[in-house]
């Protein structure tokens, strides 16, 4: 699905290098959104002697200052990459999933792991502290007296 997905990308990028070939038109571009997806842009300013059914576009949007597109060729790879795309995307939820119902029997234990390790880093940090400042422990004696070194 990811290779379709990434195919497809470069097929869009190489379709548009075609369509200004074959147009004459430098500023045309292939571009998407989520709401009308895959579209041939076209200025208005090179609109004037272009006639969209002769090279086979379909009108789907008009904009102020452009006019967008679509071609039977580029709603076929539009279908191809926007399914392979949601394909994945499905595809990686199934493996997060399995992942994390697997995961599951050993929460408890997990968790029991990571107390014990960040007990034990926080006792190597006291530890590496008391080396670099040069701490030591008290030592205690039954008199009642303090003396500190």
């Amino acid at each position: 699905y990811l290779e379709a997905s990434i195919n497809g990308k470069q097929w869009l990028a190489q379709l548009q290098a075609k369509e200004r070939e074959r147009t004459g038109i430098r500023s045309l571009k292939i571009s998407f959104n989520k709401v009308f997806g895959y579209f041939i842009e076209i200025t208005r300013a090179n609109l004037k002697d272009f006639e969209p059914a002769d090279y086979g576009y379909t009108r789907k949007q008009t904009l102020s200052n452009a006019e967008r597109f679509i071609t039977d060729e580029l709603k076929e790879k539009e279908d191809l990459i926007l399914g392979a795309e949601d394909k994945a995307v499905e595809l990686e939820y199934q493996l997060f999933v399995k992942l994390r119902e697997a995961v599951k029997t050993y929460t408890e234990r997990l968790q029991k792991q990571a107390k014990l390790i960040s007990e034990i880093d926080c006792l190597q940090s006291f530890a590496e502290i008391a080396q670099k400042y040069n701490y030591v422990r008290p030592e205690f004696s039954e008199d009642k007296t303090l003396n500190l070194v």
